[in-house]
Formats: structure tokens, C-alpha cells, sequence
């Protein structure tokens, strides 16, 4: 297993957000994935090339309600970036667990990838 923090997502990321035009939400995803990127890449950390599960644990920055199946799509680009600097496909990940967890200064995300 393995394990990465990363930011809490903008909300400009979430899909009910104010509906925006794809252009408009473009630099959001970039900076995401470009963050989550450099986040495991710099970690060194390496997974097999087999099937994954993927949890991740929410901690927000505030007691505002999110539904998780929000949360789980906003952190799409941030998923893509970690699996580009691990040099996997996100498709091996064929599980996902999404929970809520403590409150955080600022918020986060606990992405861990295990192999199944």
C-alpha cells in the first residue's frame, strides 16, 4: 500500500458547483493534476503494474455538507496525476472506497493505492 496527501480540491471541481463553461474549469483540473503530480513523484514511492483498490479519506476543511460522490469526481484530475507520475493507467484501479473523516485546517485528501 501505499499512501499520498493531497490537497483538498476547489471547489470549482465540483460537479455541482455553479455550472461553468469546460474552459472555465480547465485551469482547475491542470493545476490538480499538475499538484498531484509532482506530490508522487517527488515521493520516489512505486506500484505494480496489476489491479488496484484506491481509498480515499476526506478530511474537510469545515463542517459545510458534501456529498462524497462529488468529492470522489473532483479529485478525478488529482487521481490522473498520481497515476501519471507512477506510470500506471488509472483503469487498473477497479475499487473505490470514499470516506469522511476528521476535520483538517485547510482540508485534504488521504489517497492510498493498494494492490489486490
Amino acid at each position: 500500500m501505499i499512501e499520498f496527501v493531497l490537497e483538498w480540491p476547489d471547489s470549482a471541481l465540483l460537479p455541482n458547483a455553479r455550472k461553468r463553461h469546460w474552459r472555465d474549469k480547465q485551469p482547475f483540473k491542470e493545476a490538480a493534476r499538475e499538484m498531484a503530480f509532482t506530490n508522487a513523484f517527488n515521493s520516489g514511492l512505486q506500484i505494480g503494474q496489476g489491479k488496484l483498490s484506491a481509498r480515499l479519506l476526506f478530511n474537510s476543511p469545515d463542517n459545510i455538507r458534501r456529498d462524497l460522490d462529488n468529492l470522489l469526481s473532483s479529485m478525478k484530475p488529482s487521481i490522473d496525476g498520481v497515476c501519471l507520475a507512477l506510470g500506471i493507467d488509472d483503469a487498473k484501479i477497479v475499487c473505490y472506497t470514499v470516506e469522511r473523516g476528521e476535520l483538517h485546517p485547510g482540508g485534504r485528501v488521504i489517497l492510498q493505492l493498494t494492490e489486490l
